[in-house]
């Protein structure tokens, strides 16, 4: 994918950051594509941009209380708070697009930790119905607001840890093979 340097090519984006697919092509062109060029339509894409981000927002925490309304095992756990900070990570790469005016940057940046910040509080408090504590372990051994480091899309995920690409004596030693991020 080019980087995006007119409207229609910033359009395509966003309308395929809106839907997911391939996330970090979509990310790495975004990254190095241009508004300047455009006058008069930065504001216009500043809350097109702020839409998708709100909405892939909304989805992620959508999909997390999905994912551990399934089960309140290890696994499941782990998995599910694991995959939200990858999601959480690439809309923090998102939000710092160099090509993006400043104030919207700090906008969403601004309002990812927010989010962030509540949706860890959030679970934490659900788990103190827990008496082992283990629950509460959990999420905040596998924390949220770890977003701003979390790998990009070329690591994979095997049981639930993030794993560089390669690393396939973890993958031996785990019982699992290849990519099992979604």
């Amino acid at each position: 994918m080019n980087p995006p340097t007119t409207h229609a090519a910033w359009c395509e984006c966003l309308e395929r950051l809106a839907t997911g697919t391939q996330d970090q092509f979509v990310l790495a062109a975004m990254c190095a594509g241009r508004l300047d060029g455009m006058p008069g339509s930065t504001r216009m894409f500043s809350e097109q941009m702020s839409l998708v981000f709100r909405q892939r927002l909304a989805a992620c925490n959508d999909r997390l209380m999905r994912d551990l309304r399934r089960g309140a095992d290890q696994a499941t756990v782990v998995r599910a708070t694991v995959n939200a900070r990858l999601t959480l990570g690439l809309l923090h790469r998102f939000s710092e697009i160099a090509a993006f005016p400043s104030p919207l940057r700090e906008r969403l940046s601004d309002d990812l930790q927010r989010c962030a910040e509540r949706a860890q509080a959030a679970l934490e408090d659900s788990a103190r119905v827990d008496r082992s504590g283990h629950l509460a372990s959990l999420f905040r051994s596998n924390s949220l607001l770890g977003y701003k480091a979390a790998p990009d899309s070329d690591t994979a995920l095997v049981g639930g840890m993030a794993v560089p690409p390669g690393d396939s004596a973890f993958a031996a030693r785990s019982g699992r093979r290849g990519d099992l991020s979604a």
